[in-house]
């Protein structure tokens, strides 16, 4: 019993994608649920102002959704690439590739 606490520990807390779902969610929370006409009339012009909250949200998303697409999958493939090269990496590339190696290990 020990080793499956250890290992769903591991699971929940141990994933970041899980912490920034999370996030997101209670982000929506909110949201979705001043969503129903007794909200809109209860709330007035406090639920325009509420649900502007849906486009941070979304950019905040597209944004972690397109950094992970580049940390996991192109960025090994210029790790690939300039590792045929045999030359040194500038500083900034070396801190990329490391970042992707970091977030690969992490997922």
């Amino acid at each position: 019993m020990s080793n499956y606490n250890n290992l769903l520990r591991e699971d929940i807390f141990g994933k970041a994608y899980i912490w920034v779902g999370l996030a997101a969610l209670l982000a929506l929370l909110p949201t979705a649920m001043t969503s129903t006409r007794g909200w809109v009339k209860r709330l007035g012009r406090n639920w325009e102002r509420l649900h502007w909250l849906v486009y941070p949200a979304a950019v905040l998303a597209v944004g972690f959704i397109v950094t992970v697409l580049l940390l996991v999958f192109v960025i090994p493939q210029f790790e690939d690439l300039f590792a045929s090269f045999g030359a040194s990496l500038p500083a900034l590339t070396a801190i990329v590739i490391e970042l992707s190696r970091s977030f690969r290990d992490l997922w």
